[in-house]
């Protein structure tokens, strides 16, 4: 009697980037591979506000006359908080064990990231709405804010 087993089940993997995709090309597989995040906990919140490296957000994030007015973009910003605070709640995955994008973060950390962020805009707001060009403030200019605020 022979018994062949054939294993026609996906194999499930854990804690890598949802971004790895390996194709096995002989009977002993493919090798996964990803970096080991690297940031802590401490770093993650404090990038979330510091306004000492100004940088442009990448260009698939700015908004582009998406939102008609300040409460539609407000509802979003809510919204959007509130269905990432219920998965962080109530997810079984291990966030720690999950680095996030490949990068020197895990998806944790993106959480905590995400978490002060809008403080950084608050302060970038502020920063704008201070100088001496803002509207209302003196003299008026179409360029009161610098271009990497």
């Amino acid at each position: 009697m022979t018994v062949v087993v054939g294993d026609t089940t996906a194999p499930v993997l854990s804690g890598v980037s949802s971004g790895l995709t390996l194709e096995a090309t002989g009977p002993t597989g493919a090798v996964a591979m990803w970096t080991t995040p690297t940031a802590t906990d401490e770093q993650m919140l404090w990038y979330g506000i510091d306004r000492t490296n100004r940088q442009k957000t990448g260009e698939a994030r700015v908004p582009h006359g998406q939102f008609p007015s300040t409460q539609a973009s407000l509802a979003s910003f809510r919204k959007l908080r509130a269905t990432m605070l219920a998965l962080a709640k109530t997810s079984p995955e291990d966030f720690r064990g999950r680095p996030f994008m490949g990068g020197g973060q895990d998806v944790y950390q993106w959480f905590l990231m995400i978490s002060t962020h809008a403080q950084r805009h608050i302060l970038q707001i502020r920063e704008i709405k201070a100088d001496p060009k803002f509207p209302g403030k003196g003299k008026t200019s179409a360029s009161a804010a610098p271009s990497d605020r």
